[in-house]
C-alpha cells in the first residue's frame, strides 16, 4: 500500500547500542541485527517490536542502516542482557567538599545523596515475531544513585571528614507488567529468558577522611552512608504464561 510506512532495519553494536528514551524513538523494526555484546535500552514507552532479531546481517537487498553513536553509561548489573526494559538509574550524589586549611582545620562537607531509581511507569510490550538466537530480557526499575563521598578535613590540627551521602532507592516497577511475545521461541531452538529483577538501591558514599591525627583535635572519619533500599518487582507475561 502506498500509505504504508516501510519498518527500518538496523544494526546494534557493542560500541553503538540502541537507546529508546524519547517520543520521537522509533520502536518498530524490520531486522534488528544485534551483534555479540551489543544491547538495546528501553527506558520509556509502552511497546517495542521488531520482525526479525538476528545476529547475521540478511543476505537479501533489505536497506539497513548502523545504530548512532550514543554517549550513554550502562550500570554493570546490566551486563550480559540483550534487551533492558528499566526505568531510569537515579544519579549518583555530588561528593561533599574538603575542608580548609587553617589552625583548626576545616571540616568536610557531607556527600550528597543519590538520586533515586525511576520505574518504568507502565505495561509495557515487547514483540519478537521472529527470533533467531538466545535472548535475554532484563526488567525493573531504575538502580539507585550511589551516595556522595564525604569530604576530607584539613589543617594543621584537622577537622572531621564528613559523612557518606545516602544511596538513592531502586525504582518500584511493582504495579506494572511486562508482556513478551517471542514467536519462534517455543517453535525452534532458541530460547526467550526474561529475568524478572528487583531493582537495586544505591550504596551509601564513603565517609571524608579527617585532618591531620592530633590527640588535641578529637577529628574523626566520616560515616559511610547508608544504602538505598530496593525496588519491588513487576509481573513479567512471556508467551501467555506468568515468569517468577
Amino acid at each position: 500500500m502506498s500509505g504504508t510506512k516501510e519498518k527500518p532495519s538496523i544494526i546494534v553494536s557493542r560500541e553503538c547500542p540502541l537507546i529508546v528514551s524519547g517520543t520521537g524513538d522509533c520502536r518498530e523494526y524490520n531486522y534488528v541485527v544485534l551483534e555479540k555484546g551489543a544491547y538495546i535500552r528501553i527506558l520509556d514507552g509502552s511497546k517495542f517490536s521488531v520482525e526479525t532479531l538476528t545476529r547475521e546481517i540478511p543476505e537479501s537487498g533489505i536497506r539497513i542502516f548502523e545504530a548512532e553513536s550514543q554517549s550513554y553509561e550502562q550500570d554493570d548489573i546490566y551486563n550480559g542482557f540483550d534487551i533492558i526494559v528499566a526505568g531510569r538509574d537515579g544519579a549518583k550524589g555530588d561528593n561533599g567538599g574538603d575542608g580548609g586549611d587553617g589552625s583548626q582545620g576545616g571540616n568536610g562537607g557531607w556527600g550528597a545523596p543519590g538520586g533515586n531509581g525511576l520505574p518504568l511507569n507502565q505495561d509495557f510490550d515487547l514483540i519478537v515475531n521472529n527470533l533467531q538466537f538466545d535472548l535475554n530480557v532484563y526488567y525493573g526499575g531504575g538502580k539507585g544513585g550511589q551516595g556522595g563521598n564525604g569530604g576530607n578535613g584539613e589543617g594543621a590540627v584537622g577537622g572531621y571528614g564528613g559523612d557518606g551521602g545516602i544511596g538513592g532507592d531502586g525504582g518500584d516497577q511493582s504495579d506494572f507488567t511486562l508482556t513478551v511475545t517471542c514467536s519462534g521461541a517455543s517453535e525452534s531452538a532458541y530460547v526467550c529468558k526474561v529475568t524478572n529483577a528487583v531493582s537495586p538501591g544505591g550504596k551509601g558514599g564513603q565517609g571524608g577522611i579527617g585532618g591531620t591525627p592530633n590527640p588535641a583535635s578529637g577529628s574523626t572519619n566520616g560515616s559511610r552512608g547508608t544504602d538505598g533500599s530496593s525496588g519491588g518487582k513487576g509481573t513479567v507475561i512471556l508467551n501467555g504464561k506468568e515468569v517468577e
